[in-house]
């Protein structure tokens, strides 16, 4: 259990590219607990897929939101940087066969 106690964290709005990934999903799950209000952006995909996002827990899973989008979106970008305390940047492409 984390003590939130003089926690940096709590109430920090923060936005997470990259955030169905392996990295990016324990990233949300770690600044829930520590009581931040989580955005966490996922490329938009045509099955409304969100990764390793769908295997948190009920208790964390509830407790953030899911943007669908894309990071080359200058202006969808510019709107969920400006509302945020902090970024976490980790979207990447995967499995680039050139």
């Amino acid at each position: 259990m984390v003590d939130k106690r003089n926690n940096f964290w709590e109430s920090k709005r923060v936005f997470i590219t990259g955030a169905s990934g392996f990295i990016g999903s324990h990233l949300v799950e770690s600044l829930v607990r520590m009581g931040a209000n989580v955005r966490a952006l996922v490329h938009y995909n045509s099955r409304n897929d969100i990764g390793i996002l769908n295997q948190l827990n009920s208790d964390v899973f509830d407790s953030f939101e899911v943007v669908f989008g894309d990071i080359t979106d200058s202006d969808q970008m510019e709107s969920d940087i400006k509302s945020s305390d902090i970024v976490f940047h980790l979207a990447a492409l995967i499995g680039i066969p050139y």
